[in-house]
């Protein structure tokens, strides 16, 4: 396109994830068809997305509140599943096959030779110690692995009890992209 405001808007709406230039284009055609006020409330949507969601105190899951409400929940189990993302747990929630709490690490240990120690740890030591069980549900691909090591070994280090989900998810795949009988047998057959 040789328009400098369209040409914007495609470069900008390709840093969505899964939004590649074709999808870029027609989402910037459909915006251009809309009226003003219905183009207002999608950036007032994602403005007060941006204003009001932020991390839990405990778990670093986004939500609207200083705690999330699995945190508030009292009637939870003291199982506390691990994730890298808060789309990765929900996929989990809407399972229903469990009922223990989460936490959000964010991010990954990219390398084990350049490992810092992750800023998440101390936060994840504290809150782990509340729970019996620690479930590490980390996508299966290389930082997941080292990062999933790291996680073993620190908490273990506090005779915490720690399992992770079965392999079966393939490796380098999404949580979020795995099936639901997937996810269920891999969490079934949890070591």
């Amino acid at each position: 396109m040789k328009n400098q405001y369209i040409d914007n808007l495609i470069l900008n709406l390709k840093k969505l994830p899964g939004v590649g230039t074709k999808q870029a284009e027609k989402i910037s055609f459909f915006l251009l068809k809309q009226n003003e006020n219905e183009v207002e409330q999608i950036i007032n949507s994602i403005v007060d997305l941006k204003k009001n969601i932020k991390e839990c105190q405990n778990c670093n899951f986004l939500q609207s509140n200083n705690i999330c409400h699995f945190c508030m929940d009292k009637s939870r189990n003291k199982q506390l599943m691990i994730f890298e993302t808060t789309s990765d747990a929900l996929k989990f929630e809407k399972l229903g096959i469990y009922r223990g709490k989460y936490f959000i690490i964010k991010n990954l240990i990219e390398n084990v030779k350049n490992a810092n120690e992750p800023k998440w740890k101390d936060k994840l030591l504290h809150y782990a110690s509340n729970f019996e069980e620690i479930i590490i549900a980390l996508n299966p691909t290389i930082e997941g692995q080292i990062t999933s090591n790291y996680i073993k070994v620190i908490l273990e280090e506090v005779a915490l009890k720690v399992t992770k989900l079965a392999q079966g998810l393939p490796i380098n795949s999404q949580i979020d992209y795995i099936d639901p009988i997937t996810l269920n047998l891999s969490f079934e057959n949890r070591k």
